[in-house]
């Protein structure tokens, strides 16, 4: 095992971090930050990157906690600077410049990371000197942050703070941190270009394009409204309705220009060649018109439920099947005499109901249990 961290720093130290992003992804160190223009009138529309690179960056990448990264600098108790390779300015008197100003030139140098602030997610960090030791005001070696006896950060030329995009710990692998730096470069090429495409659409004229039907449109705010009483008498509803009609007529000139411009730019390649067309997210459109259901036993699971049912045998039910035609007839008998096929007296009407009565009662209390 040790012999194999070993190999491994060594690996990593004899890897540059710059080579693997230029001669690798063609990315140069001046490109990964965002640059002011220095030419607004551009033909070619050859522009610099204006949004910030940590912006795109994916954490994911990342094999430690920001504590645990610290963690590894702490000896006898003692946090001492965690040694990386960051990219800062060359010249350490440009701290009143933008970092978009074109003057400042980048590069990837040996420094040591000193804290971490979690609300900005930004690394605290410092060059090292031409000895390759990190020292203080005194010359003393930075330790605990590099904090003063009084308790304050001395402001040093050579300290920073930065995101952990610019920060490349010499623990970690040189190869899955440049393509987590060419993952966000990319990342901001697209999004950059996709603004910029949606600027143009903006930007186009919308005569000439036509508008919604009024069916169409009528058809839409009747499923908007849908069923609900509280939406049909509303207050304010139509206002709202016409805001609606407003937003839906303006995203269909933008989709109609979005076609015009999409077909313009396949007939004229060259001419538009700066503009990068987004990506249409396709939905996926199955082979067959059916649900995938997941597979299912269907002949075991049976079986079980047939060991543990008795409804399944044939005796239980032909025993059901006798007891439903038992309470058939029980529901046929009547209580009451109503078949009278003559007229008869009181006497014998009262004599009658109450032989069906009695028969009835002893149909429900002995016949039917003896069955």
């Amino acid at each position: 095992m040790f012999k194999t961290n070993c190999r491994k720093k060594r690996k990593f130290l004899n890897t540059s971090i710059s080579d693997i992003l230029e001669f690798e992804y063609n990315i140069k160190s001046n490109d990964l930050l965002p640059r002011f223009h220095q030419n607004s009138n551009d033909e070619k529309g050859e522009w610099s990157s204006y949004l910030p690179l940590e912006y795109f960056d994916d954490e994911q990448f990342d094999c430690r906690t920001p504590l645990d990264w610290l963690a590894l600098g702490v000896d006898d108790g003692v946090r001492k600077p965690v040694p990386a390779f960051c990219l800062l300015p060359i010249n350490d008197h440009q701290h009143r410049l933008d970092i978009r100003d074109p003057e400042i030139q980048w590069k990837w140098q040996l420094s040591g990371v000193l804290d971490y602030d979690s609300c900005s997610k930004l690394w605290f960090v410092q060059k090292v000197d031409s000895n390759g030791r990190i020292l203080g005001d005194y010359g003393k070696s930075v330790e605990n942050e590099g904090l003063l006896p009084t308790g304050k950060v001395p402001e040093l030329d050579t300290q920073y703070w930065i995101p952990r995009i610019q920060v490349m710990f010499l623990a970690e692998d040189p190869h899955i941190f440049a393509k987590r730096v060419a993952t966000a470069f990319k990342s901001r090429q697209q999004h950059e270009s996709a603004l910029k495409y949606n600027l143009y659409l903006d930007c186009m004229p919308n005569e000439g394009i036509g508008e919604l039907s009024n069916a169409v449109l009528k058809r839409m705010i009747f499923l908007a409204k849908g069923g609900a009483y509280s939406i049909k008498s509303g207050k304010r509803l139509d206002s709202i309705l016409q805001n609606l009609e407003k937003e839906v007529t303006f995203e269909y000139w933008r989709s109609m220009n979005d076609i015009i411009l999409r077909q313009l730019i396949e007939r004229q390649k060259m001419q538009y060649c700066f503009i990068q067309l987004p990506e249409v997210k396709r939905r996926k459109i199955p082979w067959k018109g059916t649900l995938d259901i997941p597979q299912y036993d269907f002949d075991n699971i049976f079986q079980s439920f047939s060991s543990k049912s008795m409804l399944t045998k044939p005796e239980a039910i032909m025993a059901i099947c006798k007891c439903e035609y038992e309470c058939l007839e029980v529901r046929s008998k009547s209580l009451f005499h109503v078949s009278l096929s003559k007229y008869m007296r009181i006497e014998e009407f009262e004599q009658t109901q109450s032989m069906v009565i009695s028969q009835v009662s002893i149909f429900l209390k002995v016949s039917i249990i003896e069955l």
